[in-house]
């Protein structure tokens, strides 16, 4: 199920929606990026994708309202349910790392 990243969390995953499979093979991944590229389109709301080998991350928000809205949750829905009918299996969320670099500057 859909991970929603809490709205008081700072950074780029604030106020999105993620999900993420594994896949039983690349061309099954790429199945499913393609099913679910065709129900956005329908829909005409995008998520982000990201795919990595056997596994796809599937972001959801809404640039223009700053955050989640009803169409990123319906589509939640549908790539939950496309995901389960293929039989990817459900995946943690990737734990937020922040790196600060602290440099002085050379002239």
């Amino acid at each position: 199920m859909f991970s929603r990243e809490e709205s008081v969390r700072r950074g780029p995953q604030a106020g999105r929606l993620n999900e993420r499979r594994s896949c039983y093979s690349f061309a099954d991944a790429v199945t499913l990026v393609a099913d679910v590229a065709a129900v956005a389109e329908e829909m005409d709301h995008h998520p982000d994708v990201d795919l990595r080998y056997r596994d796809v991350t599937f972001t959801l928000s809404t640039h223009s309202a700053g955050g989640i809205t009803r169409l990123d949750l319906d589509l939640g829905q549908r790539i939950v349910a496309l995901a389960t009918a293929r039989g990817a299996e459900l995946l943690p969320p990737v734990p937020w790392v922040e790196v600060a670099i602290d440099a002085v500057d050379r002239e």
